[in-house]
């Protein structure tokens, strides 16, 4: 499954899990923030968080993939 193949939509909830994540560490964020693009350690933790966590829930190991 490459980056075409996520889609636009499932690219954009597991980024707003992402931000869930980050809020519930305490920080704020630039609502525009792409977490998988970002070059700070704990933005790509929480994406890498919610990639695991959709993988999981939805049963699917390819998403794992989309790790940063």
């Amino acid at each position: 499954m490459n980056e075409n193949e996520i889609g636009f939509i499932f690219r954009k909830r597991i980024n707003h899990l992402a931000a869930l994540f980050y809020q519930s560490q305490g920080r704020e964020f630039d609502p525009e923030i792409d977490f998988k693009n970002s070059t700070h350690p704990e933005e790509r933790g929480c994406w890498n968080k919610a990639v695991i966590a959709h993988a999981f829930i939805n049963d699917d190991n390819d998403l794992l993939e989309h790790q940063v």
